[in-house]
Order: C-alpha cells, then sequence, then structure tokens
C-alpha cells in the first residue's frame, strides 16, 4: 500500500482512468452537505490566491485506488474502492466551473486549462471509458459523459449528477458576476481548483485486501448502508473470480438501484433504507435465523465466504428473484390468498411475516402456497379478534421458518399443524367457539380499531357470499351501527358484530331517526350483510344475526378443527338394557326442579309443559306426579289445566331468595321469554289478577319445534381460565357428557364446571353460536299465543 498527498491537477492531469466498478452504490452526495462547502473551499483558497497569501492546500479527503486489468492503449486505468462520491464531485465542478466560463466568455485558455483536468486525450483507445478522467458506477455513466462532452441532457431525466452541475454552473456564474469578470480573480479561481485543493491517494498492492479497506471507510457525510457493503463484497468476489460483472450487474443487480430501493421505510421502531429491509428478510430467509439489518453483512459474508465462482453468480441471481418476490409483498396486487394475506398483515400492523411469505412464494406449489397463506391468515385474524397478545410473533414465524424448511412440499399441512400444536396464550389458533363467543357478545367496535372493525366486516361479507371470485368490491364502503340512540338495546350488544354493518353512507345512515327508515335504507344495498335484516330491532335480533356473521366469519377464516354437527345419537337397540319404569318419574322432577331452581317462591308453570318428553304412553301419568309431590311445590288444576308452582325454597338452598319483584328475572332471563300467568279463570269466570313470571319452554320443546336437532352439540368457554366444556343434545332433550346424561342444562354444566350455572344462559348452540336462552327467546317470539 502507497499512500502519497496529490493535488487535485496531480491526480487528474495524466493520460488515466479512474474507473468505478459498476457494483458500487451511484452518486448521492448532496447540496447542503455537500456542495456548498466545498464551493466555500474553492473560493476561500481562491481569495487566498488573489490576495496574495501562501496557504497549505485544502484537504479535500481519502481517494482508495487499486490496479485493474483494462489499461488500453496509453492510458492507465485504476479502479476506485474508497472515494468515488469525492472525484465524481469534482468532476462535476470542474465541467460546471468551465461551461459557466465558456457562457461568460471568459478568456479561453482558463477554459481550456479547466477541460484538461476531464478529458483524455488519446486517440488510440476504443474503450468507451478512455476519453474520460473518471469513469462512474454503471447507473451514472449515460448522465456523467453527456455532461463532460457538453451535451444536454434529455428533458426527462432525474439525475443527482445533474442537480450537482446545475448548483456549480449558477454558483460559477454568479461569481463571475459580482468579481466582473476580473481576469486576476479567474486565474485565482483556477489555481484554486487546480494546485489549491489536495487528497491522500491510497494505491493499493498486489498482497492488500481491497475489500477490507472498503469496508473500514466512509464516504464524507455519507455512511455506507449495510447493502452497500453486501453488494460490493458479492461483486468483489464476482471479479476475483473471472467473472463478467457488468452483465451480472445489467441481468440482476440494475434491479435494486432505483429510487424503489432506496426509499426509507419503518422496521419496528427503526427507519432502514428499503433494499437493506429486503436483505434482512431474505438472509432471514435464506439462513432460518433472524438477521437484522445492522448485522446483515457479516451474516452475507458467512454465507457466501467459500462459494464457488457459480455458486456465486447463482447467489447473485436468487437475490434479484428474491427482490422481485419481496416488492410483490410490499406492494401486493390482485385478489389472491397472497395478497389478502398481505393485506391483512397490513391492517394488523404486522410486518414478521416477510420471511415465511418470501419462502413459500419461492418454494411451494400455487394450491399448496395459497393453502399455507389461508391458514396463516387464520390464524392471524382470529387472534386479533380476541385481542391475543402478538409479542411473540417474531421468534412463532422464525420458528415457523424452520419447520418449512426442514420440511418437504406440501407446505401447507406443515404450516397448518404447527399452528394447532401451539397450546400458549401467545401462539394459540382460537378455535370457533371462541369466535363466536367474542363476536357475538363481546363489545367489538369499543375493542378494535376502524380498520379491524372493517376488515372483519368485509370479511363476514365474503364468507356469507361464500365465492371469493364474485366478492363485491368494498373498498368505498365504511362499518355503521344498525341501533340508534332511541332503540333500548344494551349497550354491549350495541357495540357486539351483530350491531355493525357496512355502507356506502354511513352518516346519512346514523341521521335516520328510526330503525324503519334505517332499514329501509340498508336494503337498497347489495351487500349480504344487509341481506334479511329484522322487522324489529332487539336484544334478541342483535344476538342472532351477530352468530350469523359469526359464521360467515368462520367461512373467510377457517379453523381446521371446526366441528362437524354430528348424527342424531343412535336409537337403542333391543339388546341394549331397558330403562327402569319408574325413571321417568325421576327425570320428571328432575327437570320441574331444575326449571325452578333460580326461579323465586310464586313462580308458575303448567306441567305438561315441564315434563312432557318424560311422560309414558298413559294418560294417568300426570296424576302420579300430583298424587306425590315434592316438598316445595304444590298442583293446583285450573280449568282442567293442571299447574305446578314453586312454595318454597328446597331443602338446603340459599334463604336469600329475591322477592318476586321481576328484577332478578330480568337479570337472568330476557323479557321475550317471559310470560305472566294472568289467564287462570275462577269458577265465576272472571280472570283472576295473578302476576307470576312462568318459563314455559324445555329444550324438549325446541327440538319438537325444530330449533334444535337431536345431536347438536352446546359448548361453554372460559377463555380467561383456558376452559371449554361441551355436550350433546340427547334423545329426550337431555344433554350427554361422555358417557352421562343430565336432564337439565344447569346441571350438566353445574357438574362439569363445579359451581352452579345456568346453563340456559352458559350453554351456547354450536351450530349457530346463540346461547340456549337466545334459542329459547327466538321459540318464544314465533310460537302463536
Amino acid at each position: 500500500m502507497k499512500a502519497e498527498a496529490k493535488l487535485v491537477r496531480e491526480l487528474f492531469e495524466g493520460e488515466q482512468c479512474l474507473v468505478v466498478p459498476v457494483f458500487q452504490r451511484p452518486y448521492v452526495w448532496d447540496r447542503v452537505k455537500n456542495w456548498e462547502p466545498l464551493w466555500a473551499d474553492v473560493i476561500s483558497m481562491s481569495e487566498s490566491f488573489a490576495a496574495g497569501h501562501t496557504a497549505e492546500p485544502h484537504f479535500l479527503g481519502a481517494v482508495v485506488l487499486d490496479s485493474t486489468d483494462k489499461d488500453a492503449a496509453d492510458i492507465s486505468v485504476l479502479q476506485v474502492i474508497d472515494g468515488q462520491q469525492r472525484i465524481t464531485t469534482l468532476q462535476i465542478a470542474l465541467c460546471a466551473i468551465r461551461d459557466a466560463f465558456q457562457t461568460a466568455e471568459v478568456e479561453e485558455t482558463f477554459t481550456k486549462a479547466l477541460n484538461r483536468l476531464v478529458t483524455n486525450e488519446d486517440q488510440l483507445s476504443t474503450a468507451e471509458f478512455a476519453p474520460y478522467k473518471v469513469w462512474p458506477t454503471l447507473r451514472d455513466r449515460r448522465v456523467f459523459a453527456g455532461i463532460v462532452d457538453r451535451r444536454s441532457p434529455d428533458e426527462d431525466q432525474d439525475s443527482r449528477l445533474l442537480d450537482a452541475y446545475q448548483f456549480f454552473y449558477e454558483a460559477a456564474l454568479e461569481w463571475l458576476a459580482d468579481v466582473d469578470q476580473d481576469r486576476a480573480r479567474i486565474q485565482s479561481l483556477v489555481h484554486a481548483l487546480r494546485i489549491g485543493l489536495q487528497l491522500v491517494v491510497i494505491e493499493l498492492a498486489a498482497n492488500d485486501n481491497a475489500q477490507v479497506i472498503f469496508e473500514s471507510l466512509n464516504d464524507r457525510g455519507t455512511p455506507l448502508l449495510p447493502s452497500d457493503l453486501v453488494k460490493n463484497s458479492l461483486f468483489q468476489k464476482l471479479e476475483r473470480a473471472g467473472a463478467d460483472v457488468e452483465r451480472i450487474f445489467d441481468d440482476y443487480w440494475r434491479r435494486l438501484e432505483t429510487s424503489f430501493w432506496q426509499a426509507e421505510v419503518r422496521q419496528g421502531r427503526l427507519i432502514r433504507t428499503r433494499v437493506d429491509a429486503f436483505f434482512a428478510h431474505y438472509l432471514t430467509m435464506r439462513t432460518g435465523e433472524e438477521v437484522l439489518a445492522t448485522g446483515l453483512f457479516n451474516r452475507f459474508k458467512d454465507l457466501s465466504a467459500q462459494m464457488s465462482l457459480a455458486e456465486l453468480e447463482t447467489l447473485t441471481r436468487e437475490v434479484a428473484e428474491c427482490s422481485d418476490l419481496y416488492r410483490a409483498i410490499i406492494d401486493p396486487l390482485g385478489d389472491d390468498a397472497h395478497t389478502r394475506l398481505l393485506k391483512t398483515a397490513e391492517t394488523l400492523d404486522t410486518t414478521v411475516l416477510s420471511p415465511v411469505v418470501l419462502y413459500l412464494d419461492r418454494e411451494a406449489g400455487d394450491s399448496d402456497r395459497a393453502e399455507a397463506f389461508i391458514y396463516i391468515e387464520s390464524w392471524l385474524v382470529r387472534r386479533a379478534v380476541l385481542r391475543s397478545t402478538s409479542k411473540n410473533y417474531n421468534r412463532m414465524l422464525l420458528e415457523l421458518l424452520k419447520a418449512l424448511k426442514r420440511s418437504q412440499q406440501p407446505y401447507a399441512p406443515v404450516v397448518r399443524e404447527f399452528f394447532l400444536n401451539n397450546d400458549s396464550e401467545s401462539g394459540r389458533w382460537p378455535t370457533d367457539a371462541e369466535i363466536r363467543e367474542a363476536l357475538v357478545s363481546a363489545p367489538i367496535f369499543r375493542n378494535l380499531t376502524r380498520a379491524r372493525i372493517r376488515m372483519v366486516l368485509r370479511g363476514c361479507e365474503l364468507g356469507l357470499i361464500g365465492n371469493f371470485e364474485v366478492a363485491p368490491d368494498l373498498t368505498s364502503t365504511d362499518y355503521a351501527l344498525l341501533a340508534g340512540a332511541e332503540d333500548p338495546i344494551d349497550d354491549t350488544l350495541r357495540a357486539s358484530l351483530g350491531n355493525l354493518t357496512l355502507f356506502d353512507s354511513p352518516r346519512a345512515l346514523s341521521r335516520a331517526s328510526t330503525w324503519g327508515e334505517r332499514r329501509s335504507m340498508l336494503t337498497e344495498s347489495t351487500l349480504a350483510l344487509n341481506a334479511a335484516l329484522p322487522e324489529s330491532l332487539d336484544g334478541v335480533a342483535i344476538s342472532m344475526r351477530g352468530a350469523l356473521l359469526a359464521d360467515g366469519f368462520c367461512r373467510t377464516w377457517p379453523h381446521p378443527n371446526a366441528e362437524v354437527v354430528p348424527a342424531a345419537a343412535p336409537a337403542i337397540s333391543e339388546a341394549e338394557p331397558q330403562p327402569d319404569p319408574d325413571d321417568w318419574i325421576r327425570t320428571a322432577w328432575a327437570e320441574i326442579e331444575e326449571f325452578f331452581d333460580r326461579l323465586p317462591v310464586g313462580s308458575v308453570s303448567r306441567v305438561e309443559d315441564r315434563v312432557t318428553q318424560a311422560l309414558p304412553g298413559d294418560a294417568g301419568a300426570l296424576g302420579v306426579l300430583k298424587d306425590d309431590p315434592v316438598t316445595g311445590f304444590e298442583f293446583r288444576e285450573i280449568a282442567g289445566t293442571l299447574y305446578i308452582e314453586k312454595v318454597a325454597a328446597p331443602s338446603g338452598a340459599s334463604q336469600d331468595v329475591p322477592a318476586n319483584d321481576g328484577r332478578e328475572q330480568d337479570a337472568q332471563k330476557s323479557p321475550v321469554a317471559e310470560k305472566l300467568f294472568s289467564d287462570a279463570e275462577n269458577t265465576d269466570g272472571k280472570v283472576r289478577a295473578a302476576s307470576r313470571v312462568v318459563y314455559e319452554e324445555t329444550i324438549g320443546d325446541l327440538i319438537l319445534a325444530g330449533y334444535i336437532h337431536e345431536g347438536d352439540r352446546v359448548y361453554h368457554e372460559q377463555p380467561r381460565k383456558g376452559r371449554s366444556f361441551a355436550a350433546r343434545i340427547s334423545r329426550a332433550g337431555r344433554l350427554l357428557v361422555g358417557h352421562r346424561e343430565f336432564a337439565t342444562p344447569s346441571g350438566a354444566l353445574s357438574d362439569l364446571v363445579g359451581s352452579n350455572r345456568n346453563g340456559w344462559r352458559d350453554w351456547r348452540l354450536e351450530r349457530t353460536g346463540e346461547t340456549l336462552e337466545q334459542v329459547r327467546e327466538r321459540f318464544r317470539r314465533r310460537k302463536p299465543d
């Protein structure tokens, strides 16, 4: 290595060309940090010369040069390892001042003196770079040659080199005007440019490692990006291996030199150039280990350290291909599974998917990849709806990437099993039951952001349609509330999914004063969300609609283990043991006691409504119950109908039974399911003024009416405790849990949970997502008086 201080004249007047390798970054210096300080240095030295002062040359920095095999004719060619921004700027400044002299008709002697610093006089060499003192990186060559050759630039050219030229050209014209073209002052300026500026020129010897030296140096005020170091390292190795680096650069790397890749983007809490972000994701995908932008160069060096020429060229081609795939990740187009996943990730502000998506884009087949993307999107969205933590997503997706790299096609099953096997709170895949619970009853209007609410509703719409290929354009729609301030809806239900829809004029909808007006406006919409809206809007209607929309959600973002409604329980064969003839009595009283369990003393119901499903065929069965009542109940026959009344709390029950003022029932039962026992006639034919609350319907009634089917599954979730329970509706309206049968919903759930629970309120019908209470209320609304 030889270092020597050289004046600008000594560096540029010889017949030589300083060639910037094609793989170095393009020109990036700017006005404030670089051009203005350089012009100030030139003027300062010029004024010193004009004043007759002896001053040391102004030091501009270092230039590192290396030998090359491109020598042609009488021209010596050196490769610029570092300092290309500096010497390129000097060349542009010399050309601009030369042209300003010519415009101002300055003495030709000065113009020629400057021109000798930017052009060679050799006429024998046919090399493209031979006429020029400096030959910049590939992207800047055409503009640079035009400036040196005094050609007018294209009108649509946008180049930092042209901006630099324009700055120095206008500054020189302004200076010439200020000095009134004084010859002595002009001569001082030329002297400052030729002998007033100095650089340290470092020429490497044969045994010096140019790449190591390059990595240790930074240009003035413009630190090298990690991707700059990657590019230089890769192409240095290619060049040393004898590759055609210009062809490889044109074929594979030039696409990364555009403004798109140089734009700054947010990556977590940091701001990076897009090309650095890409390399971090690419190297993570390639190695299966997390690679941060700050460490990507060292990881790339390790990756390429022992590669042959063929392997290096393959690596370069792979980088190019992956950059095209990554661009499709950043700016997705179309409406396929790939695009839907990425747009969903953007809505959820999730940026950790890129390495996995990049790997699947590159390695998986079309259908396999689409299925894998559906699983990933479902996992993300379902967790977002439950407001589950995302703090470990980066680690989880890295583990998924490793699992994919260990596997072979098809990859979709790998993705599916990876998420299904994760049962931690930070990574589990929420089930349909959890999603229905959250969407039907949770206040998502308050819990989710505007963007996420729109995403959920659009997913519900697509699920209701059932065909993504004919999905409507929803970009102009926004969410709107169905219920107005005047509608008597519970606050939680008002904020639930059932009270939300998409509409193209939500403000106009909100100005409608009644549900009838809003419903009329919504029915004009073509969206499935707004089809079959209820005539009247209440809590039951909103819950039912929420259950319907939740089904659409689950179809758009499906769970692999979504349970199919099982077939009805088979009939008992003749070989099976027959039940005890007295079982119906025990069953009947169990149902009666379960029905009245949470009701106050004084509640009344018709006996046949409570025990019909358990009665044997003979007509005297009700009389058997009447003749031997259980303590706490009394039978009364009114107008030929047998009624049963709760007259006391059962033995051992809590004594703080609420007064029969209706408030306790209101807290537990919907008003839709209430019935006042007020139609029993006196013996004189007058209607008695009784006003006791009666809840008549049973599971058996709902089966007979078709609202519940034998074989239906019910579930109860306790997400915070991580517990879930399930049962099946068996024959005679009983609940089957494993091999045990329970006569009532509350009995089954209380046994499972270990504490007293209202089964009607807490069990949900899996097929619709409704509570058993809501199903019963729906039955009551449609049952004729």
